[in-house]
């Protein structure tokens, strides 16, 4: 006796009625569903004896449940985070050791300034002049690779608050632009930005340990960096000796708070790679179109 015919894997009208249309795997129907274009997960417990599509009548309009459904709407699709974590983790390593060499080059023109303002030399002027070559060039290249994990990490959330889409159905109190466009209102920022992280971290949960908690890697994050970036930042008049020294005080103090911040964000990154991988799901429940 011949097995009966079954549908072939592909989006069918929803039979419960909760969505325009749940996939169907070949064998059984799937949590994913699709409305007005989204596909998300519908973890609602799926009852025994849905009828397979086949057996579904088929809509006015829509093609047969037996042929491949033409799919009019452009799913979305999991991006994966990891090669974004890697390239974080090594950016943020750099950062680590950019803010620890510009914290001791500035201890080094303090000294500089110190010995020369002791002893009035000409050779103690020479070492001050080298030690503001030295500033300048290692700020410069910490500068850049910040500006480079600026631009990572805007792509890294944006994909990671697009992902929570697939398995967290409920509306976004930020939505996905706020990912970049948090980081350009001045002062808000500071409060912003962690607010759209916070979001984007309570929708990915940890299948693993559903009681994990990430706020304190958020937390150290983004604290000592608020503050080591204003920290940093400080304007002293440099024409005088106590200037000098009390900018690179403030540079060094600021230089700490940024490689503390660093080490947290290097943690963040990739645990939220972790959890959101474990979340993908084990077929394109949505085909490109």
């Amino acid at each position: 006796m011949t097995a009966p015919l079954r549908a072939a894997p592909n989006w069918y009208p929803d039979p419960l009625g909760r969505a325009d249309y749940r996939y169907w795997d070949g064998a059984a129907w799937t949590h994913w569903v699709s409305t007005g274009g989204a596909s998300t997960r519908d973890d609602t417990d799926l009852p025994y004896g849905l009828p397979e599509p086949a057996h579904l009548a088929t809509a006015p309009g829509m093609p047969s449940p037996m042929a491949p459904m033409q799919a009019p709407y452009r799913f979305r699709r999991f991006r994966p985070l990891e090669g974004l974590a890697v390239a974080l983790t090594w950016l943020f390593g750099a950062s680590i050791v950019g803010a620890v060499a510009l914290a001791g080059v500035c201890i080094y023109r303090i000294t500089t300034v110190t010995a020369f303002e002791n002893e009035r030399t000409f050779a103690h002027l020479q070492d001050i002049d080298s030690a503001d070559d030295i500033v300048s060039g290692v700020a410069t290249a910490l500068a850049v690779v910040s500006l480079a994990i600026f631009v990572v990490l805007i792509v890294f959330l944006y994909r990671a608050s697009q992902n929570t889409e697939l398995w967290d159905s409920a509306r976004k109190r930020w939505s996905t632009g706020w990912t970049i466009g948090a980081w350009f209102i001045p002062l808000a920022n500071f409060i912003l930005v962690p607010m759209v992280v916070a979001e984007i971290l309570r929708r990915t949960p940890d299948r693993e340990n559903p009681a994990s908690d990430s706020t304190g890697l958020l937390l150290g994050w983004w604290i000592p960096f608020a503050l080591g970036w204003i920290t940093s930042r400080i304007d002293v008049d440099p024409n005088t000796f106590d200037g000098v020294r009390a900018q690179d005080y403030a540079h060094v103090v600021g230089c700490a708070l940024l490689a503390v911040s660093a080490v947290f964000a290097i943690q963040l990154v990739r645990r939220l790679a972790e959890r959101q991988a474990a979340l993908a799901p084990a077929f394109a429940p949505a085909p490109g179109v």
